[in-house]
């Protein structure tokens, strides 16, 4: 027998000529196979062939692979097939069978044969066939082969009757136990266990002489009194007039190392998971948790018996968040499409109603048909960062609104000075009389004034729009209106800005688009400022917009394009912010106190809508309005204390 002990020199070298002679008995038995002078058939249980010799091939007319697959019934001849059922409850109950046979030939032809069927102690059934004149040959081949598959079989195996004689064996056995055959002939089975494992040998030995079979992991102990875990499978069978013990006994001593190494690995991981200092969540498909580690458990404040199987959300994870993201909306996204969610981070909910930020790693764990089963989580608390972060931001925009108040304040003065020193001068000017009665001169001169009038107004006037929008006092009137009439008026108004640079305006005629009920003022401010800019910031070129009811039939969507100088990526999140110009370089090209884009925005909301743009550097931009058709009701005002 093989010894286990790292001690032995010669353990390496005998588990190499182990394996060289189980080659060796696989080709011997392989040669026998496909030169035995008597047709072999191997079944399963079901009696479906998985395999056969050449001879029988030849016996019946038909080629390896069409026998492999067929039954019984496909192969014998129609008076027989009323006696397959009976011969296949011999062969299972391990009495074996013996009969003659009529076949059935591919050809159609019929041919008479001696069949000896029997089962191995896998369960596969054995037939050996012979026309009826080599019948004792046959016989004497199904001894070679019986024997052959004995020595050929891996592990040890034997045979002892009911009183614990053994009968047979092949050498492997006499080779695992260092005992000679002469030895092998005078012992009983418990000989080769130590004594704790006697009572249990006899109860599974008694389990095969009653109920025909059985198993049992037991330390084997060969001669030199070395232990060896094995595998041992028992079957009675019908063997020299009486029953007797088929046993086969497999070393597994390399899958108990195995299986001691797995628990190992296993205790450190568990060991790893309940104490490392993060979260570990499992969750399934449906939301549903599955595990949470100890550490998950004393962070969020729940018992493994309170949380396991409910879901996530309204345990450790609120309906909203603080800022108001639905986090309902993210769980379903996550359980819809893991993969896109590998890194996230959201606010969780402890038990208590507290709220702590996380930062979760999300694996996917699949099952054998790829399907997704669970998502595994690992979670770390980041509240104090973001807690820091959201500080150092605060900092940053007190900074920020200093610096933007004093350039608004810069570009205010100038905004107001010129056209403030244009009225004083023009008008002292007329006052005095200076200029005597009105000449095209003093027409030019008033001409100026007006205009400079008018720039100071507009100015003035887009002060107080977003004062007033960022105290609350802004309301948006509700009356019905044609929102294609309006656009077509706002068209008309900027035609002589667009031809006095030289610029193509391209309107595209609009399908109907309803009637209105908002804010027509309103919405004319917006179309007529996302033009004036387009004018403004583009040289030469085009100008265009169109206008098309929105997809849901409730809205109506108005673009405006242009081929300008466009709007550089890093610059789009500051566009629609209130007293910014989005590049100081051009400020001074360009005059406006950078508050334009950020009250059209305000009044689309105000009104129920919404502005987007899409611009790409050097090629132009698009900006795209979406207005109801129907305004949101004004909120209530809050009752006076």
């Amino acid at each position: 027998m093989h010894s286990n002990a790292p001690a032995d020199p010669n353990a390496g070298r005998s588990s190499g000529r182990t394996a060289l002679a189980l080659v060796a008995s696989e080709a011997r038995y392989r040669t026998l196979f496909d030169h035995a002078q008597v047709g072999i058939l191997l079944a399963d249980a079901a009696s479906v062939y998985l395999d056969a010799n050449p001879y029988m091939c030849r016996l019946l007319g038909y080629r390896r692979e069409e026998l492999i697959g067929m039954h019984a019934a496909d192969i014998v001849a129609p008076s027989e097939t009323a006696n397959i059922d009976a011969a296949l409850g011999d062969i299972q109950a391990s009495a074996g069978h013996r009969r003659e046979w009529r076949f059935r030939r591919k050809d159609g032809s019929q041919v008479t044969a001696d069949v000896v069927a029997t089962r191995m102690p896998d369960g596969t059934l054995l037939g050996l066939v012979r026309e009826r004149d080599e019948a004792e040959l046959a016989l004497r081949d199904h001894q070679r082969f019986t024997d052959m598959m004995i020595e050929s079989m891996p592990g040890a195996v034997y045979f002892y009757d009911s009183h614990g004689r053994f009968l047979r064996w092949n050498r492997n056995f006499e080779t695992v136990t260092g005992y000679t055959a002469a030895e092998i002939a005078g012992m009983q089975p418990q000989d080769f266990f130590p004594p704790e494992e006697h009572p249990r040998l006899a109860e599974r030995i008694g389990e095969v002489f009653i109920r025909g079979e059985s198993s049992l992991e037991a330390m084997f102990r060969a001669k030199d009194g070395t232990l060896t875990p094995y595998y041992f499978t028992g079957r009675r069978v019908e063997y020299g007039g009486g029953p007797c013990l088929v046993g086969v006994g497999i070393d597994i001593s390399q899958r108990r190392l195995a299986e001691a190494r797995l628990a190992e690995s296993e205790r450190q991981y568990r060991e790893l998971v309940e104490h490392a200092n993060s979260v570990i969540l499992r969750w399934d498909s449906e939301g549903r948790i599955t595990f949470i580690n100890a550490y998950g458990l004393r962070f969020f404040g729940w018992s493994a018996e309170e949380i396991l199987g409910r879901h996530v959300l309204d345990t450790i994870v609120p309906p909203t968040e603080s800022g108001g993201r639905d986090l309902r909306r993210l769980m379903l996204d996550v359980q819809a499409d893991p993969a896109s969610f590998e890194q996230n981070v959201n606010e969780n909910m402890r038990r208590n109603g507290e709220r702590v930020w996380m930062s979760w790693t999300n694996r996917i764990v699949r099952d054998a048909q790829g399907r997704v089963v669970e998502i595994l989580s690992i979670g770390s608390d980041i509240t104090a960062r973001r807690q820091a972060e959201a500080e150092r931001e605060r900092r940053h925009r007190a900074e920020e609104a200093d610096r933007i108040k004093s350039a608004f304040l810069a570009t205010m003065s100038h905004e107001l000075r010129t056209p403030l020193n244009s009225i004083i001068g023009f008008t002292g000017i007329i006052l005095q009389g200076l200029a005597g009665p009105l000449s095209d001169e003093q027409r030019r001169q008033l001409d100026m004034v007006r205009g400079s009038a008018r720039h100071l107004l507009a100015l003035v006037n887009d002060v107080l729009d977003i004062s007033k929008i960022e105290a609350g006092q802004f309301e948006i009137a509700r009356e019905r209106f044609d929102p294609a009439a309006s656009l077509a008026r706002v068209v008309e108004l900027v035609k002589p800005q667009a031809a006095t640079k030289g610029l193509e305006l391209r309107v595209d005629p609009p399908p109907p688009l309803g009637e209105a009920f908002s804010d027509e003022r309103r919405f004319r401010q917006v179309l007529l400022n996302l033009l004036s800019n387009a004018i403004k910031f583009t040289d030469r070129g085009w100008i265009g917009i169109s206008a098309r009811p929105a997809q849901d039939g409730r809205c109506v969507e108005v673009r405006i394009s242009d081929s300008g100088m466009g709007i550089r990526s890093e610059d789009l999140p500051h566009l629609f912010q209130p007293f910014r110009q989005i590049d100081a370089g051009l400020s001074r090209n360009h005059d406006g106190t950078g508050l334009g884009l950020a009250i059209c925005r305000r009044l689309c909301e105000l009104m129920g809508g919404t502005i987007h743009v899409d611009s790409t550097w050097g090629h132009g931009s698009t900006f795209t309005v979406t207005m109801p058709l129907h305004a949101p009701e004004a909120p209530e005002a809050p009752e006076a204390p």
